[in-house]
């Protein structure tokens, strides 16, 4: 179906900034013209894929009739008109699933809504892989620093009885170890030695 300009012109000032800007960026073009060539669509069949990529964005298409138009206005079958439709919705429709939604009034996801046969609402893409998760790590304190305790150097026992005996007598105290060199009382043994006269001489009296 043609719209005129004007219409469409108030359709877009009327859309959200992200439907906007999908409508008239470069790369939404290069995207229909990508899905066109990949299902060997001809160069009609790629301009009534762009009208029907604008009117939905637009609101002029309900998303629910959005197969059925892309089987009659390509001249496909449905299968084929279905595969087509999931690209577009994969590649165009789910940027901005969320505004759709809301300016169509769905009651149910978009996918769901444009595919109501697929019970399972969810596309049929490969889904991407998770990223590996980084190993875990655990971080174990250090030990909590310790006082070194000195050591008393161990007493080697001696080896025999004379090292046993000179070790009783450095150990003496210095004051016990003074003995007095002289006997305090005589010796009985040794007779008392008689004075000497001034003037005499010992060698003349053994003489008488």
């Amino acid at each position: 179906m043609e719209y005129d300009l004007t219409i469409l012109e108030q359709k877009l000032t009327e859309s959200s900034d992200d439907i906007q800007e999908l409508v008239s960026s470069p790369e939404t073009l290069a995207a229909v013209e990508s899905i066109a060539q990949k299902h060997g669509v001809n160069e009609d069949g790629g301009l009534a894929l762009i009208d029907i990529v604008t009117h939905t964005l637009l609101g002029l298409l309900d998303p629910k009739d959005i197969v059925s138009r892309v089987s009659a206005d390509l001249g496909v079958e449905k299968g084929a008109a279905k595969t087509i439709a999931e690209e577009l919705y994969k590649e165009l429709f789910s940027l901005v699933e969320a505004s759709l939604s809301s300016r169509y009034t769905l009651t149910q996801t978009l996918f769901a809504t444009m595919f109501p046969s697929d019970t399972t609402g969810v596309p049929t893409f490969p889904a991407m892989p998770a990223a590996p998760k980084p190993p875990i790590t655990v971080q174990t304190p250090p030990p909590a620093p310790t006082t070194p305790v000195p050591q008393t150097p161990a007493q080697m026992p001696p080896t025999n009885m004379f090292e046993e005996k000179l070790k009783r007598v450095f150990t003496v105290p210095r004051e016990e170890s003074r003995v007095a060199s002289t006997p305090t009382t005589p010796n009985a043994l040794t007779p008392p030695t008689a004075p000497r006269s001034a003037g005499s001489d010992p060698y003349r009296e053994s003489l008488h």
